[in-house]
């Protein structure tokens, strides 16, 4: 900029009269004058306002735009101070207005008045008329403080709602901002790869803009998606670049808060002593109390590490009064935890438990008016280390019944409202399910399971003291309940050795050893669980949704699936079972529905021939070849009471919801289709290859083709844990349905059909394949080389794929 144009006695003019790029350039070398003759031509010309000239109010508003957006950023307590101060000139334009009542509003959430906020962008957002850009801005806003409030669903679809605002007016620099809040909410529900979209696409934008100080927001963005990865050069790379730039802005605030970002880095890697004096720089520069609550947690935990139990309680208490104070209810549970967690170690039981509630009440607060699925379970699944704690705690403490109701609400609760329609779970601190007298449940609640946790925490040695105080312990616990009562019992099993090593989520071999389901048997089932049980109700947990129950073997080498043992069925949950046996019966128009697709391109040999002998079975319909089914399945399967699917399926463990059935030729149905369909009927089987493998995420929420289908209302589905070959599928597909039209009920069907196929011999063989259609070869291939005694499917990887869900 020519200094002979900025010299004088009114210098600020200079501001009104240079071309944009002048001004963005002193911006960058000189901040310090470039605020000062902001600040003085928004006094002088808010003053001339003010006496009635009304002719310099355009220059006025851009003046005070331009400075209110960088104090935004830079000076909280000035920002403030400017909005009050200018709060009472008397603008004429009806936008002007608006900005001026928009940045009020502003200054309020910055005093930590979110409530007051929310009422001011409330009143604006429901103006007629309202001007395009403050209408975007205080989408924007809102969703702000409502992400630090606890609405998240609120927050996104505004942050959504303000990014369509700016794509359409071309603003880049504001669709930066929108993108780099969805990448902040992103980062908090732990989707960091959506998040690292969101925040790359935000720098893009600043860097388009020429924005220095936003891009220095979203690289710090990006830093705690590496940090909290466990990429930590990449993360303090992000850090220090952003340090530099608050540094050379004299950005007090923005720069207290990286500080604290870098302070939870070296706690991470177990550097406390870095840790705890970088947290105290950033209290000292952060002049909103909205972060100072972080640097307390961080300094606590370190502090905690180091075994000063005493300084970290006092560190988490303030922590715990500034989100109370501010009411931060994004933070207000984690306060709890920690300093519940101090509290147990430093002896205090009752205290520390008070803690724990407290922590989980607010998460069921937070969730309660939640409607997106997708962000129920992150939710939930970010504050699991709660639930954990608190289940461990109450059963240290004796209280059983409690542990057990807090795990249910730890648990599929998304799937469960699914289904059911419920919006809290009705499982009270002393209250019990109803169990029949010949049924027994066994519901199974992991902690510490590392597969579940943030990368960074999985990298850490396991004897390091930061992980151990981070992590809940590893423990396998056993919630037995029957007509008796409840009883709790803690397994000798990490649940971390269960957890799967195949990248499909289909580890069978190592669980259908011998040996090992010899050795889970004792384990996960203590000698009275069984005693007296007819049926078996199993709701597994975390890394126990992988293991075949079917195929655990007892002391005398028996598989729970031998004949005389109890029927197993497998629940999701028991809060979820309860539900599910309160849903009305429907009384279907038509028994049976079989559809059969031998597919191109695969092994498929016998499934339009099972699904042809189901249906002449069972008297029911039939549906085969390559002509799409899809929309006749959704118009037409509620009609029935059973329904049979027999072709090839995919289980796709990038996106569980596009798992999918191959109904006809290049026709996919996947779960994500099914969870929109109405499908009242009493059995969905699935004959199909890994229909049900579901990628259980965090809340232990099950997903894929399970889940679609009893979201969609089937009572009870019956599917595939891997993949089986098909003659023997056809085989035990057959049994069962004899079964069935002989009155047997779904589970005692199953479990009849899955013993007479351990004892199937090859004269009985023979004998079947005579009757089907390719049955002479199938038996000759499967019989080659077998004595005429032998059990040509004992082995389970043929029968305890099966399980009934339901």
């Amino acid at each position: 900029m020519n200094e002979n144009v900025i010299e004088g006695k009114a210098a600020w003019t200079a501001v009104l009269t240079v071309s944009p790029d002048d001004l963005a350039q002193l911006e960058q070398t000189d901040l310090p004058r470039w605020r000062r003759w902001h600040e003085e031509g928004v006094d002088a010309l808010g003053q001339q306002v003010r006496t009635g000239n009304t002719a310099v109010e355009p220059d006025f508003l851009r003046l005070l735009e331009r400075l209110g957006n960088r104090l935004l950023l830079d000076d909280p307590d000035a920002f403030v101070a400017l909005a009050k101060g200018m709060a009472d000139v008397p603008i004429q334009t009806r936008a002007g207005q608006q900005l001026l009542r928009y940045f009020g509003g502003v200054a309020l959430g910055l005093q930590d008045r979110y409530e007051a906020a929310l009422a001011v962008f409330d009143a604006l957002l429901a103006e007629a008329g309202l001007d395009e850009v403050v209408y975007g801005r205080a989408l924007n806003s809102r969703a702000l403080y409502c992400r630090i409030t606890g609405r998240l669903q609120e927050a996104i679809t505004g942050y959504r709602q303000s990014l369509a605002v700016w794509q359409r007016l071309g603003n880049r620099l504001r669709e930066g901002l929108a993108w780099l809040n969805l990448g902040i909410v992103a980062y908090q529900l732990q989707q960091y790869d959506e998040g690292e979209i969101d925040l790359n696409q935000a720098l893009q934008c600043f860097t388009e803009t020429g924005s220095g100080q936003w891009a220095a927001a979203a690289q710090s963005g990006l830093g705690l998606i590496y940090r909290d990865r466990g990429q930590w050069a990449a993360a303090m790379a992000c850090f220090a670049a952003v340090v530099a730039r608050r540094r050379a802005d004299g950005a007090r605030d923005s720069l207290g808060r990286v500080l604290v970002n870098i302070s939870e880095a070296h706690l991470m890697q177990g550097h406390l002593e870095e840790a705890v004096a970088t947290a105290q720089e950033g209290l000292a520069y952060l002049e909103t109390k909205v972060y100072a609550m972080n640097a307390h947690l961080a300094v606590g935990l370190a502090r905690q590490v180091a075994g000063e139990l005493a300084a970290a309680r006092a560190d988490f208490e303030a922590a715990l009064a500034l989100a109370q104070a501010i009411g931060r209810q994004d933070m207000l549970a984690e306060a709890h935890l920690r300093l519940g967690d101090v509290l147990r170690r430093l002896g205090d039981d009752e205290a520390a438990l008070t803690q724990f509630r407290a922590g989980a009440n607010v998460i069921e607060a937070t969730r309660a008016p939640l409607r997106d699925e997708g962000v129920k379970i992150s939710l939930l699944g970010r504050w699991q280390q709660v639930y954990e704690a608190l289940v461990l705690h109450c059963l240290e403490m004796g209280r059983a019944t409690e542990a057990f109701a807090w795990a249910e609400r730890a648990r599929a609760r998304a799937f469960v409202e699914a289904v059911g329609g419920m919006v809290e779970p009705e499982t009270k601190m002393d209250d019990l399910p109803d169990i029949p007298p010949d049924t027994a449940v066994l519901s199974y609640f992991t902690t510490g399971v590392l597969d579940r946790e943030l990368p960074w925490l999985q990298q850490l040695p396991s004897d390091s003291a930061v992980r151990e105080h981070l992590l809940p312990p590893a423990r396998t616990v056993l919630f037995f309940l029957t007509a008796a009562g409840l009883t709790a019992h803690v397994c000798p099993l990490n649940p971390n050795d269960l957890v799967w090593r195949s990248p499909r989520l289909e580890d069978r071999n190592r669980f259908l050893d011998t040996a090992v389901c010899r050795a889970l048997y004792d384990l996960l089932l203590p000698a009275p669980v069984l005693a007296g049980a007819q049926r078996v109700l199993i709701a597994p947990h975390g890394p126990l949704h992988e293991v075949p129950f079917a195929a655990l073997r007892d002391g005398a080498g028996r598989p729970l699936s031998w004949p005389g043992n109890p029927l197993l069925t497998m629940i999701p949950s028991v809060t979820f079972w309860r539900q599910h046996q309160r849903r009305p019966t429907i009384v279907p128009n038509r028994l049976c529905l079989a559809v059969g697709y031998d597919g191109t391109g695969h092994s498929l040999r016998h499934t339009e021939t099972e699904a042809r002998f189901i249906a002449i079975t069972t008297g029911g319909d039939v549906w085969i070849g390559a002509q799409p089914k899809a929309a006749l399945l959704a118009e037409q399967g509620g009609e029935y009471r059973w329904l049979h699917v027999a072709c090839h399926g995919r289980f796709d463990p990038q996106s569980p919801l596009d798992s999918y059935l191959e109904t006809g030729a290049g026709e996919r149905l996947t779960a994500r289709q099914v969870l929109a369909w109405r499908l009242p009927v009493e059995l969905v089987t699935l004959s199909a290859c890994q229909t049900g493998v579901s990628q259980v995420q965090r809340g232990d929420e099950p997903m894929g083709l399970v889940r679609a289908f009893l979201a969609a209302g089937a009572r009870a589905v019956l599917v595939s844990q891997w993949a089986v070959a098909d003659w023997p599928t056809f085989l035990l597909m057959r049994r069962f349905y004899q079964e069935l039209m002989v009155g047997t009920e779904t589970t005692a069907a199953l479990h009849m059909a899955q013993g007479w196929l351990q004892s199937v011999t090859p004269v009985e063989l023979q004998s079947i394949a005579s009757e089907l259609p390719g049955g002479a070869e199938e038996a000759t291939n499967w019989l080659a080389g077998k004595e005429e005694g032998a059990r040509l499917f004992a082995h389970p990887r043929f029968w305890a794929a099966f399980v009934v869900v339901g």
